[in-house]
């Protein structure tokens, strides 16, 4: 019986892992639908390996705890604008644990852009020890990745609040 309940459970993670869940974050009176990774297998593949953005303005990364959460263009084939957000409420703090598995985090809640690396380009070829690590210069709890060129369109700077909803 303990078998088949871990197999089950393991069934659920793999099924998981290949599902990607969404979040629309809104600034001001626009929004944008960003794909969410939530789950330390979610993080570590991000954007890697795609040739653009397709439907989506982004990715947005939840994690556990404030932090200054590094970033790097692990097989990345297009430049990104990195937006680091300090959530307003521990309801978005609930990142890639098996705490997350079952309880997510919850939306909708605020937070404040906090730190910003626009422009950033991709490393192709560079092994993962040498890549370039980006990280806020204060604590934060989300990053959000969108395609270069989002901040100057948008306008968007260091202490924009913004929010994000299911």
């Amino acid at each position: 019986m303990a078998f088949f309940v871990i197999l089950i459970l393991g069934l659920i993670f793999y099924i998981y892992s290949r599902y990607w869940p969404n979040v629309t974050v809104s600034v001001g009176e626009n929004d944008y639908h960003l794909l969410l990774a939530d789950t330390r297998t979610h993080q570590i593949r991000g954007l890697s390996g795609r040739q653009d953005l397709g439907k989506w303005d982004g990715m947005l990364f939840v994690f556990a705890d404030s932090g200054r959460h590094t970033m790097v263009m692990r097989e990345m084939n297009f430049p990104l604008d990195i937006i680091w957000l300090k959530a307003d409420t521990y309801q978005c703090d609930r990142g890639f644990s098996l705490r997350a598995f079952f309880f997510p985090p919850i939306f909708p809640c605020s937070a404040t852009v906090v730190d910003i690396a626009p422009e950033v380009t991709p490393e192709p070829g560079r092994p993962e020890s040498v890549l370039t690590p980006y990280f806020s210069r204060v604590d934060a709890t989300l990053v959000w990745e969108a395609a270069a060129g989002f901040m100057g369109k948008t306008g968007l700077k260091i202490g924009d609040q913004v929010s994000l909803n299911r």
